[in-house]
């Protein structure tokens, strides 16, 4: 445990250097190139820097040719850090990976697209929601009637942000936005006078203007 906290720690003073030496970095832009691998902390994601596949193992068969479905499978990952230290993790710790060049961050123990990236990013998932619900006797008189409510479940798309500032993964509402927004004051007083209707309607519009006032910079490419 104390060989992981180590190894975490030198990772992040690494990317903090990195990141605050402007010299190393670029604007991200659409066509930017995204190195393959597992993103074993956030950390690794801005330095574009993940943890090579071939550097991995994972505990069980790799049955399918899908790299993101066998990793899903797992339960712990083995990786060879950059000092040759074999070390383990729970594949639910990780925050993402990279696959042809598509990042995707991990959240409800699954891997996720992110195909709006920024200084605040966007994703939306498929989740299942599980409710339990009791039987109704006179929608349909002829079912017989039980106590016990029934475990029903519903597929709902689902609209998240990531803090890039954080990387930390929130829900798409006025309320987080507000509190990334505060980061920028002339959008953040104009945000806060609009009414909650007008809010709703515009938060991908000011989450776009937040990105070209605050661009995620990233390592330039060397390949």
């Amino acid at each position: 445990m104390r060989i992981k906290l180590l190894i975490l720690f030198i990772v992040s003073m690494v990317t903090l250097k990195a990141q605050t030496d402007t010299s190393m970095l670029i604007e991200y832009s659409y066509g930017y190139k995204f190195k393959d691998g597992l993103y074993i902390n956030f950390a690794q994601f801005l330095e574009n820097n993940p943890t090579r596949f071939n550097f991995i193992t994972i505990d069980t068969d790799q049955t399918s040719q899908d790299i993101i479905e066998n990793l899903e499978q797992s339960k712990t990952i083995n990786f060879f850090n950059e000092f040759g230290i074999e070390t383990s993790i729970n594949i639910n710790e990780i925050w993402g990976c990279c696959v042809n060049g598509k990042p995707h961050v991990m959240w409800k123990n699954e891997f996720r697209l992110i195909p709006y990236i920024g200084s605040i990013s966007h994703f939306v998932a498929n989740i299942t929601v599980y409710y339990e619900s009791m039987h109704d006797p006179f929608y349909d008189p002829y079912y017989y009637y039980s106590s016990v409510p029934s475990r029903q479940h519903s597929n709902e798309l689902v609209q998240m942000i990531i803090d890039m500032k954080t990387g930390k993964i929130l829900e798409f509402n006025t309320d987080n936005i507000s509190k990334v927004l505060a980061r920028d004051s002339s959008l953040f007083k104009e945000f806060s006078e609009l009414s909650k209707r007008k809010k709703r309607k515009l938060l991908f519009s000011f989450i776009r203007r937040y990105n070209e006032n605050h661009p995620l910079y990233l390592p330039k490419n060397t390949d």
